[in-house]
């Protein structure tokens, strides 16, 4: 067979026959949170963008995106077009009350974003970018957040898993540009203590917001508001046209938020297209999963007054569940459809570092290989398969 040694820079992947369903800690409801996941420790920031525009978002090395018509919380990829933004009177209002603490003007040197010094001799809160990087002052202060926020005790909190949730990443810069590509920490420091930080994934088209967490005696200066506008901020800088904000859940008051950022657009779960904002809120106030494409949302919403035809017809506790199980059934139908369909055929996969295709596995290995290829064409979409290699050993 023709075999390769991989390239170090190419981005590969490790798939998983099922993901469990987890509680959600959106509604707390118990084993009700349904997502797709596979781990990565190599993904380029072009890969990762590539999976992110699909609906895909990570933790760590872990990466994940929900089935959509099966889990509780549908949670919808928003964006924010940087050209378009206007600070609303409130936005201004947080933007004035913490520049008032002598913001300095953020300037930038060949490695990292820097803010500069302030002359006046007063309060001076500085920003920083850096490449994401382990601390004992930003663990303290990420557990102080978590403790105050989550009410769990601090020993539920270690380095360790600080270090795997927001300093540990797979991205790696596969640009030529002359931009800081990657995972970064914006440190928020007032007279050089650290007040905040934001977890940020800078990618070719925009900054994607990770997480924030910060010094809970300093809530009443709504550094989550101002964050976000700093972010948005630092794409202006970079030059970069999107912010991306994570996922919206409609269903879930705490997450509406995202919302006040415009004019931003949603994912369409199933045409894959971004649709703004406010044409999709009617859709989701009837429905917590739906498309978004108007002709779609047409079709789903068929489908839900069939069914509740149906049911109202039907009394026997069973046959109303046969029913509800037909409905998310029928509902799969608008799962992403992509522009082109690909061959796992063609999939390139990693063994032993080494470059194959399906068929030079052995019949039992495809046996097990195939169902994993097929859901990750079905979820990932023609660019990322093309480019990110799949590790079978």
């Amino acid at each position: 067979p023709n075999k390769m040694d991989t390239n170090p820079e190419t981005s590969a992947v490790k798939l998983y026959h099922s993901s469990l369903p987890q509680d959600c800690g959106y509604c707390h409801q118990q084993n009700t949170s349904i997502h797709y996941g596979i781990t990565s420790t190599r993904l380029s920031v072009t890969d990762y963008e590539s999976l992110m525009l699909v609906g895909w978002r990570r933790s760590g090395t872990y990466l994940y995106k929900p089935i959509m018509n099966l889990t509780c919380c549908p949670q919808y990829s928003i964006r924010l077009e940087i050209s378009r933004f206007h600070p609303s009177k409130k936005q201004r209002k947080v933007l004035k009350k913490l520049n008032s603490i002598k913001v300095p003007e953020t300037v930038t040197n060949s490695s990292t974003l820097q803010s500069s010094k302030a002359s006046e001799d007063s309060d001076e809160l500085t920003i920083t970018l850096e490449i994401a990087s382990f601390s004992v002052e930003k663990f303290n202060l990420y557990k102080k957040y978590q403790v105050s926020v989550h009410t769990k005790p601090s020993e539920s909190y270690t380095e360790e898993s600080f270090t795997s949730f927001l300093v540990t990443s797979p991205l790696f810069n596969d640009s030529n540009r002359n931009i800081p590509f990657g995972t970064m920490h914006q440190l928020y420091r007032l007279n050089n203590t650290l007040i905040a930080v934001g977890v940020l994934d800078i990618l070719p088209s925009g900054v994607s917001s990770v997480y924030f967490f910060y010094d809970v005696d300093y809530k009443h200066l709504s550094l989550g508001k101002y964050s976000a506008l700093k972010e948005i901020e630092l794409c202006q800088t970079l030059g970069l046209q999107y912010y991306y904000m994570g996922f919206y859940i409609h269903s879930c008051e705490k997450m509406k938020y995202k919302a006040e950022y415009k004019p931003s657009e949603l994912l369409c779960p199933t045409s894959l297209e971004w649709i703004p904002l406010d044409k999709c809120i009617p859709i989701l106030d009837k429905f917590s999963f739906s498309p978004l494409r108007e002709d779609l949302a047409l079709e789903r919403e068929a489908i839900e007054t069939t069914a509740s035809s149906s049911e109202s017809q039907k009394m026997d506790i069973e046959v109303s569940e046969n029913e509800r199980r037909s409905k998310v059934k029928k509902l799969a139908v608008f799962a992403p459809r992509f522009p082109e369909n690909i061959s796992i055929e063609s999939i390139r996969l990693l063994l032993n570092s080494r470059e194959v295709f399906l068929r030079d596995i052995t019949p039992r290995g495809q046996q097990y290989l195939r169902p994993l290829l097929k859901k990750w064409v079905d979820l990932a979409g023609p660019k990322a398969i093309t480019s990110i290699r799949i590790h079978i050993g």
